[in-house]
């Protein structure tokens, strides 16, 4: 599944990709969103056998909104938008944890200067149930990203932090009883 947002039209569109040795053929485009979709980010809920899509919504005010799409073939289907933030996500990541068979999305709150936050979304059918907002790491590191670590089971957040020095970081969510938890920050090192 691809996503993305259509500078020449103005809209967002997702499209199915089918791979064939080194080649690669695309379905139908179709649109999920009338307007431009900034920041944008997705995740294949394999559980589910779902694809959440979250971005901020430039046609609403920038809101935090999120779709799911659904695969049958080379076609691509999506709900109708939901808002789950009234405010514009900066720098929007996620990450599918297999372990908790749920996607971990985390942002920057703008309205809270910045300050990365992370929630966990399950999907059911085709809704997405998003978990109360976790503050993943005082400040406002930048960038930061999230990976998941199929060996051990778990989902790490990466971050770089300015305060006391610029360094690199990593800490494990666990998401258990919601709403989710970082554990001990570590030094990333080479």
């Amino acid at each position: 599944v691809v996503v993305y947002a259509n500078q020449t039209n103005g809209d967002s569109d997702g499209v199915v990709g089918t791979v064939s040795g080194t080649s690669i053929s695309f379905g139908s485009i179709v649109q999920f969103e009338a307007a431009i979709a900034s920041p944008l980010t997705a995740a294949y809920d394999a559980s589910a056998d779902k694809t959440l899509v979250v971005y901020g919504d430039a046609g609403n005010s920038d809101y935090g909104t999120s779709v799911v799409a659904s695969v049958s073939g080379t076609s691509i289907s999506f709900t109708s938008p939901s808002v789950f933030e009234t405010y514009q996500p900066g720098l929007v990541k996620s990450v599918y944890d297999a372990t908790a068979q749920q996607t971990f999305i985390a942002y920057q709150d703008y309205s809270a200067s910045y300050i990365p936050v992370g929630q966990a979304i399950s999907i059911s059918g085709t809704t997405a149930t998003f978990s109360a907002k976790t503050t993943l790491v005082s400040g406002t590191p930048s960038p930061f990203n999230l990976g998941y670590d199929p060996d051990n089971g778990k989902s790490v957040f990466v971050f770089q932090e300015y305060t006391p020095s610029t360094v690199g970081k990593a800490s494990v969510i666990s998401f258990g009883d919601l709403p989710l938890t970082t554990g001990t920050k570590y030094y990333v090192t080479t």
